[in-house]
């Protein structure tokens, strides 16, 4: 991406690196929608701790690099 969603920048501090993706799926003609994915880096999330992520109605994902 060429833009950030962030809002403000202060002079001697570092920018975010914190990335989320989120993959929505469907078929051709919309029939079919699938659950949507959040991608993030970390496998267990401190945001995610003392909720049952299989009762949230996305599927969570995690992948290390970057």
């Amino acid at each position: 991406p060429d833009h950030t969603l962030a809002t403000r920048t202060y002079s001697g501090t570092e920018k975010s690196k914190d990335r989320i993706t989120i993959v929505l799926t469907s078929n051709a003609d919309s029939s079919e929608k699938f659950m949507p994915w959040v991608i993030r880096k970390s496998k267990n999330p401190q945001c995610f701790s003392k909720i049952n992520r299989r009762h949230l109605r996305v599927e969570y994902r995690f992948n290390k690099t970057k």
